[in-house]
């Protein structure tokens, strides 16, 4: 008899230490999902903080950027003829074709 409570109690002991595991584990997983969180909104606020700027504001950077990247002077031709794609800018290049 003594010995089939003693089973009993030990398959308790063991059930009662899951139990605690899988709360720890439960724990642990939210704690990630929280910080994860946190960590997805100082992202977005970054990215807010971004746009906020005026479009006046990124040309003045980049300026300063551009004397910082050691790209080449034709890529960055290319990057400013890709903004101007007015009229008047066709007519400069055709003017500019013929001579």
């Amino acid at each position: 008899m003594s010995k089939t409570l003693e089973a009993i109690e030990k398959v308790e002991e063991v059930e009662a230490e899951e139990k605690v595991e899988e709360a720890e584990a439960i724990e642990k997983v939210e704690e990630a999902e929280v910080e994860e969180r946190v960590e997805d909104a100082e992202v977005i606020e970054k990215n807010r903080r971004k746009c906020r700027r005026g479009r006046s504001h990124r040309k003045s950077q980049r300026s300063i950027i551009r004397r910082k990247s050691r790209r080449s002077r034709s890529h960055r031709k290319s990057r400013r003829s890709r903004s101007r794609r007015g009229r008047s800018h066709r007519k400069s290049r055709r003017s500019r074709s013929r001579r």
